[in-house]
Order: structure tokens, then C-alpha cells, then sequence
């Protein structure tokens, strides 16, 4: 199980991973936006790991 530390501002969410992995924290940046007022779309992107390290914890959670 992750746990992550969250910082929010404005529309981007920033989650750090506790404990660290092999290549440093598993960090995920979202950010969202509203197209209408029924739509949304949000953006989700890695940072500081490696892309199997992020593909097994998608497919773990």
C-alpha cells in the first residue's frame, strides 16, 4: 500500500509516495479543467519513477 503526500493549488493536485521506490518517490501531477459546465477533463501524469513502477501501481489501484 502507497501512501502519498498531497499539495494542492488552483487546479493542480501534486501526490508524493511514501516510502520511496527504486528510482525515488512515486510523485503523480493532476490537473483539471472544465471545458463546460457539465465536462471536465483532468490530466494525470508521473514524475520521479520509473514507467513499470507506475503502470503496476494503476494496475494494483
Amino acid at each position: 500500500m502507497v501512501r502519498f503526500k498531497m499539495r494542492k493549488k488552483d487546479c493542480r493536485v501534486s501526490l508524493k509516495g511514501l516510502p520511496k521506490g527504486v528510482r525515488g518517490p512515486l510523485t503523480i501531477d493532476t490537473k483539471t479543467f472544465k471545458l463546460t459546465p457539465k465536462l471536465g477533463v483532468v490530466d494525470v501524469r508521473k514524475k520521479g519513477v520509473d514507467r513499470e513502477e507506475f503502470e503496476a501501481f494503476c494496475k494494483q489501484n
